[in-house]
């Protein structure tokens, strides 16, 4: 059953940095770090290029749509 799969914290490096953390609405839905989407970082602002977002595949072509926990 998926309910029972236990998620793998190192998939979610920058989800669960400190800085982050209060960036992401339900602690349950993270984006997958090689999914999420990057923001341009500011520079002297830690976790300035997080965002609780994922690029997601479409049918006819790569990346076609991106969620967002808001």
């Amino acid at each position: 059953r998926l309910a029972n799969i236990k998620a793998q914290p190192s998939k979610f490096i920058s989800a669960n940095n400190p800085s982050n953390k209060f960036k992401n609405r339900l602690v349950n839905i993270l984006p997958y770090e090689n999914t999420r989407v990057c923001l341009s970082p500011i520079r002297g602002i830690d976790g300035s290029d997080y965002i609780n977002a994922s690029y997601i595949d479409g049918i006819y072509q790569l990346i076609a749509y991106t969620t967002l926990s808001l």
